[in-house]
């Protein structure tokens, strides 16, 4: 004869379950005690992009959670290997990728994150796979950062006027010529220059005015600086 019963735990920890006995007086051959640990009610993984909606030339932080069904947040017991990735191409317009595409969400911890950087922009989705646990996604949207190309622009071209009024034998191309230039020394303060300036501080506009005025006042020199930055000890003549 058998029989089965099912255990439930409304707490977290360790049960010790023994057989004592049954209204039809049935015995069992050995009635040792079983240990059973219960953990926490940990159901699916969520995904939340922040901020949601980013231009090219921010990022977006990406916070996987471990929660039950009511979405409360529950350390995990054991650690739990995290994988990234995105949506394949053809059902999405955006691009970018991934500071790190794994990690391990530690135990006694409820959450992790990473850092989607983009490089082309869309509506981009981000898959995200935890070990026993059902998968996440999380949309983000990326776009051009108009406003911070026309600051860049007209600051540009404002370094490029006073270094045509200031320096002698200046031509008038030297104007238009730092736009180009101021839009160079701001990417390269973005992307490559290691400067003690917070990114938050570079990205805001008025900061794109700035840099891209002081590139369109050095004009060519801004090749130079980005170059030796890369590990060139001098531009090509």
């Amino acid at each position: 004869m058998k029989g089965f019963v099912s255990l439930k735990s409304t707490t977290v920890g360790l049960a010790h379950v023994r057989f004592m006995g049954s209204p039809q007086g049935v015995d069992v051959a050995d009635p040792k005690t079983l240990e059973i640990r219960f953990g926490e009610p940990i159901t699916k993984a969520e995904l939340d992009a922040s901020p949601p909606m980013i231009s090219l030339m921010e990022k977006s932080n990406l916070i996987v959670a471990l929660t039950d069904d009511d979405r409360h947040k529950l350390p995990t017991e054991t650690e739990r290997r995290v994988r990234f990735l995105l949506q394949p191409q053809a059902a999405q317009t955006g691009r970018g990728d991934f500071d790190y595409d794994e990690l391990v969400i530690p135990a006694c911890r409820r959450d992790c994150s990473r850092t989607f950087l983009p490089y082309w922009p869309g509506t981009v989705t981000v898959l995200v796979s935890v070990d026993n646990l059902p998968d996440a996604s999380a949309p983000l949207q990326v776009s051009w950062p108009l406003w911070h190309l026309i600051f860049t622009a007209v600051g540009g071209l404002v370094g490029g006027m006073f270094a045509y009024w200031v320096r002698k034998d200046s031509r008038w191309w030297r104007i238009p010529m730092g736009a180009i230039t101021g839009f160079i020394l701001y990417w390269a303060i973005i992307f490559i220059f290691r400067t003690k300036i917070s990114h938050s501080s570079v990205l805001n506009p008025l900061s794109a005015f700035g840099f891209a005025a002081v590139g369109g006042w050095l004009g060519t020199e801004v090749f130079s600086l980005v170059l030796k930055s890369v590990g060139f000890k001098s531009a090509p003549s």
